[in-house]
């Protein structure tokens, strides 16, 4: 028996030697953790959030079926967008991709914030606001950081939280999953942002 996070159809893969990452094992990943999770959270709540996530990562796969060969990773669709100088053009792959890592970057922090809560903590809106704070919160006017932070009062109590993730399994293991979990999302966030730089990409680009 495993947790949600332990249990996942598709998680996330090793980075490969090269330093890329395989495009297809990564939009799965994202979509099947990512968007799991936010229905746990609020499928009401967190629905422009999810639709976001879900509409980036919709974006890459149709780039991908373009040219499954060629754009077998991630890198390879940002090679051919800046060669072309497109990669900020409308409906880019790596703009969808950017905004895909800045959520992702979103929920790794979210849950590396619950990670380090105890049972004294009973809500979970600090850690979603810090989440945003160190990461989407730049990136939003000020009606947007109003509204979201909005929806962090209707988050789940921890202990609900726990329960609905944890599928019946010990608290300890249900920590260690979301542990690893984290850990690997938190690899990939940093290779996305490392593919960025390494092409002289602007990451702050808005």
């Amino acid at each position: 028996m495993s947790s949600f996070f332990g249990s996942l159809k598709h998680n996330y893969e090793a980075i490969r030697e090269d330093g890329d990452i395989a495009t297809i094992p990564f939009l799965e990943a994202s979509k099947d953790s990512v968007i799991g999770l936010l229905d746990i959270l609020g499928p009401t709540t967190f629905a422009l959030v999810k639709s976001d996530v879900g509409g980036n990562i919709h974006k890459l796969n149709l780039k991908y079926e373009k040219d499954k060969e060629k754009f077998v990773t991630l890198g390879a669709m940002l090679d051919e967008e800046k060669e072309k100088d497109e990669s900020w053009g409308k409906n880019s792959a790596t703009d969808a991709l950017i905004w895909l890592n800045r959520g992702l970057g979103f929920i790794c922090s979210f849950i590396k914030n619950v990670l380090e809560t105890t049972a004294a903590d009973k809500t979970l809106e600090g850690c979603m606001s810090k989440a945003y704070e160190t990461s989407l919160m730049e990136f939003h006017g000020w009606m947007a950081q109003k509204v979201t932070a909005l929806t962090f009062k209707a988050l789940p109590y921890r202990e609900t939280f726990i329960s609905s993730l944890s599928n019946g399994v010990s608290e300890d293991q249900f920590f260690e999953e979301v542990k690893a979990y984290q850990q690997i999302l938190e690899l990939h966030v940093q290779s996305v942002e490392k593919l960025f730089t390494d092409r002289a990409l602007d990451l702050k680009h808005r």
